[in-house]
């Protein structure tokens, strides 16, 4: 696996970094905005849940997007979200503001949790794919990591003898710290190539083809030019899908599987506990900074797993 594949796709699933940073940092923020705005528990609520609510909307529509104007071009455009979300959630006058800044987020990671999976596997081997599709969850685990340890060190230094940190500003710095991720990922995002895979569906296959030699080399490159081809033209060879085909024998079990896993990962709970991690510990009655540092150890074990599951799943 070379060192030039492994930079794009770090690179593209930046956007999954940004997604579990603003899941992480939420967690810390609603201790100060919820006094600032006197939110009741349904806008508090809505306030941490609007992102994943428009998210579901954007990852509806950013592939049938991507198909049309490119997966990088679309991802650009998320990096470009993503920094706008940062600032408005930052300079929130309002409930209203604050909780439609955080839906311009939501927009931005529910296209990149679509989008970069799908980038990486079509610039990826088949003998890399699921490790190099994996670094986009591990990226997410960095993201919480990230945000947590973010707002322990935003609490540390909130004390009276820091004029610059407040309870009432002290929010505002822990939701703009996400520009910075924002902005790098929109910088590094120019130094990736376009999909081959989409260039080849646009009829741009001198340059797909280059792509290609480019990351893979030149034998490599040969190799999976060949099987984009085979693919594409088994594609188009192939009878319509229809929703019915889900349910034949032979996927029936596969389908079953994939679904029961997605449901009993979020059956138990896991998203709440990160996106209220400080107000759980808190109310254990561990005190304010131990609830801080406790999303710190919660974030960095599911880190250590996500190396785990690199390691095996291919």
């Amino acid at each position: 696996m070379n060192k030039k594949l492994v930079f794009i796709a770090f690179v593209v699933s930046l956007g999954g970094f940004l997604f579990g940073f603003d899941a992480g940092i939420i967690s810390g923020v609603m201790s100060f905005a919820n006094p600032e705005f006197d939110l009741t528990d349904i806008q508090s609520g809505w306030v941490v849940s609007s992102p994943s609510f428009a998210a579901m909307f954007a990852m509806l529509l950013s592939g049938r997007l991507s198909d049309k104007f490119g997966r990088k071009r679309v991802l650009i455009f998320v990096a470009l979200l993503y920094a706008i979300s940062a600032v408005l959630s930052a300079l929130a006058s309002s409930y209203e503001m604050l909780y439609t800044a955080r839906i311009i987020g939501g927009l931005a990671f529910g296209a990149a949790l679509v989008l970069a999976p799908m980038y990486i596997a079509e610039i990826s081997s088949a003998e890399n794919r699921g490790k190099l599709v994996s670094i986009q969850q591990l990226n997410i685990v960095f993201g919480f990591f990230a945000a947590f340890l973010s707002n322990y060190f935003f609490n540390k230094y909130n004390i009276p003898e820091n004029s610059f940190l407040t309870d009432e500003n002290v929010w505002r710095w822990m939701l703009a710290v996400e520009l910075i991720p924002a902005v790098l990922y929109l910088i590094f995002l120019f130094f990736v190539p376009n999909s081959p895979r989409w260039l080849y569906l646009k009829g741009r296959y001198d340059e797909a083809k280059l792509v290609l030699v480019q990351i893979h080399g030149e034998e490599k490159g040969q190799l999976e030019i060949a099987r984009i081809e085979e693919n594409i033209q088994a594609n188009k060879e192939a009878a319509p899908i229809r929703i019915g085909d889900l349910f034949k024998r032979s996927l029936r079990f596969i389908i079953a599987v994939g679904l029961v896993v997605g449901v009993l990962q979020q059956i138990t709970g896991i998203n709440a506990v990160y996106f209220y991690a400080t107000s759980i510990f808190k109310q254990t009655g561990i005190g304010t900074d131990a609830s801080f540092l406790s999303g710190v150890l919660l974030s960095t074990i599911s880190v250590i797993f996500t190396f785990v599951a690199i390691f095996l799943i291919d």
